[in-house]
């Protein structure tokens, strides 16, 4: 690998697990997790008091908030928050469709799903399923259809087909998929094709083929490519070209090269780019051409441009 450079970031307050609100073209970083908003058009008064009439949702596993049209300051609902059905909930995904969303729980062995309230985005306790130790990430398939649980204890992802009218969940057969080693993120392709996970016990990224009609997973020839150490959090470009892995115990970003139609991934070179302290996540903006990793032991975010043609941060 080549010679570390300095990495461009901006501060974080605290340890790098509160809500912060930060000045980065759109960027919002929730705990150790960037989000990126979409690009900000310029508006009239007239479009931009429309937006503030239907200010947008954002939901976390113990609080329920209004995200205000314009000043992006999240207003708790009522009630600003509702029980969950287990201990040290970590993972929350909300259906492409908003009308569900799920929560997993770090020190339990179940996904609990919840009812949206479209109108007024309150969550209801619909009920819960069991998955492997440890849950800690679950998304959701572009479609909808399907929903993903990494254990993190158990080294293996359980699969779901998910009812679009109703949003519960029936396990798939199988009902769960071996990973690597303890797996921490997992994210699939924007066609929906593919699956990475990234095992951070394992030092790699576990690769799948998904089947659009099923959503089930199945593992490609070459089940997994190196990462750096303990990899982390895991993206997927916009375009479906790229992905990207933050490597907590690696201080540092891995690279890859996405096959449009396999899905196999290729490590760039260089293979890895350099972060700030124990990078938790990674995200790609809505344009493509930049990346930012949270770097929760720096409490500072990483920031990068991304090469529109070969995919590569610098």
């Amino acid at each position: 690998m080549s010679a570390r450079r300095r990495v461009p970031s901006v501060a974080c307050g605290g340890d790098g697990w509160l809500t912060r609100r930060l000045s980065l073209r759109g960027a919002l970083v929730v705990g150790a997790v960037v989000m990126i908003a979409a690009p900000v058009l310029p508006a009239t008064a007239a479009s931009a008091a429309r937006r503030g009439a239907s200010a947008k949702r954002i939901l976390s596993p113990r609080l329920a908030a209004t995200l205000e049209g314009g000043s992006g300051v999240l207003a708790p609902l009522a009630p600003p928050a509702v029980a969950t059905a287990g201990n040290g909930p970590i993972a929350v995904a909300v259906s492409p469709n908003g009308k569900s969303a799920y929560v997993g729980y770090e020190l339990g062995n179940v996904v609990s799903w919840y009812e949206r309230n479209a109108h007024g985005g309150r969550l209801t306790l619909k009920g819960t399923v069991n998955v492997g130790s440890g849950p800690r990430v679950i998304v959701l398939s572009p479609d909808g259809r399907s929903v993903y649980a990494a254990s993190f204890s158990a080294s293996s992802v359980s699969q779901f087909a998910r009812d679009l009218k109703t949003g519960a969940l029936s396990p798939l057969t199988p009902a769960s998929v071996p990973t690597g080693s303890s797996p921490h993120g997992i994210v699939l392709s924007p066609d929906g094709k593919s699956a990475y996970v990234a095992d951070y016990g394992g030092n790699a990224i576990s690769q799948f083929t998904r089947d659009p009609a099923t959503g089930a997973l199945k593992p490609q020839s070459t089940a997994a490519v190196p990462a750096g150490a303990n990899p982390n959090g895991a993206t997927v470009s916009g375009d479906g070209a790229s992905v990207y892995v933050a490597d907590r115990g690696g201080n540092s970003i891995s690279q890859y090269s996405r096959d449009a139609n396999t899905g196999a991934l290729a490590p760039l070179s260089p293979a890895e780019v350099p972060a700030g302290s124990a990078p938790y996540n990674v995200v790609v903006s809505p344009d493509g051409r930049f990346a930012y990793a949270a770097g929760s032991g720096s409490n500072s975010i990483s920031q990068y441009s991304r090469n529109g043609t070969t995919g590569a941060l610098t």
